[in-house]
């Protein structure tokens, strides 16, 4: 039996949460993959980065095969992601240490000003 509000209720689901596929073209290979709809966006700019950074490369080293050119682009990615990751574990550090160094100024001027 058809129903208004069913067919209402149905038409306000959240599409971002639907899995669809998509097809990446990264040096000549074509890379399906099932994404959710909401981080569709990301995985195409992860995409058209690597792209970039294939082509950049190529130029680089044209003596290279695409293997080996898409094997520096990897490391490099690597190295980016673990240089992204030890600055954000070294964020709560440096607040730390912040914190800790305020709290010793305010010690040592409420001790100089005791000691006046």
């Amino acid at each position: 039996m058809y129903s208004p509000t069913r067919r209402i209720e149905s038409m306000e689901i959240d599409r971002g949460d639907e899995i669809f596929r998509i097809n990446i073209n990264i040096g000549g290979f074509r890379l399906p993959l099932n994404v959710a709809r909401k981080h569709e966006e990301i995985y195409r700019n992860a995409g058209d980065l690597l792209v970039k950074h294939l082509e950049d490369y190529r130029k680089k080293y044209p003596q290279h095969s695409t293997e080996e050119v898409l094997t520096i682009v990897a490391y490099q990615f690597a190295v980016m992601v673990s240089k992204q990751e030890f600055s954000l574990d070294t964020v709560p550090l440096a607040e730390k240490i912040q914190s800790l160094h305020d709290e010793l100024e305010t010690l040592l001027n409420d001790t100089v000003e005791i000691n006046l």
